[in-house]
């Protein structure tokens, strides 16, 4: 991969700012490929782990989205989408969208998660009836629902550690 620098972008053309501004670009644009491939390598077995990948595509957006995370046979991630973004207090998702993902990634399972922009990480009971359509569902599709977690502001609820999974 080719390397750039201000001053390289300047022999180019560019002025001092947009120069600056485009290397900030890129290098956010590293930390992301980074951030992704690492999240890739990731075992799935905790909910801790599972926070740890998706809080920073979830934590402190001003809107609900709602992000899916297919694992392999050994919760290891294969892919991850975020397929919903709603309103400040809700986000609307229906469960062919979610197993779409799964199987466009040929998932032995799933993970999902969304965030509360209210930073409150107690599950509404829109959120309790989702999880169980969720749940509903992979057991006839046979691809296993393993958690699904909201993300607060520095906290996260797992459907799984409080038996509602």
């Amino acid at each position: 991969m080719k390397t750039y620098s201000v001053l390289s972008l300047m022999e180019q053309g560019y002025s001092v700012n947009e120069a600056e501004l485009i290397y900030k670009g890129i290098e956010i644009g590293r930390k992301i490929a980074y951030k992704r491939k690492i999240a890739k390598a990731i075992r799935v077995n905790s909910p801790e782990v599972l926070h740890d990948i998706v809080k920073p595509l979830l934590a402190g957006q001003d809107k609900e989205n709602f992000l899916v995370v297919v694992v392999d046979c050994k919760n290891k991630v294969i892919g991850q989408e975020i397929i919903a973004k709603g309103s400040i207090n809700s986000c609307t998702v229906n469960p062919r969208e979610v197993f779409q993902i799964a199987l466009r990634y040929n998932g032995a399972g799933l993970f999902v998660a969304h965030n509360h922009p209210s930073g409150e990480i107690a599950p509404s009971t829109a959120d309790k009836e989702l999880t169980k359509n969720l749940f509903e569902s992979s057991k006839v599709l046979a691809i296993p629902l393993m958690d699904h977690i909201i993300v607060g502001d520095n906290d996260f609820y797992s459907f799984k550690e409080g038996n509602e999974l």
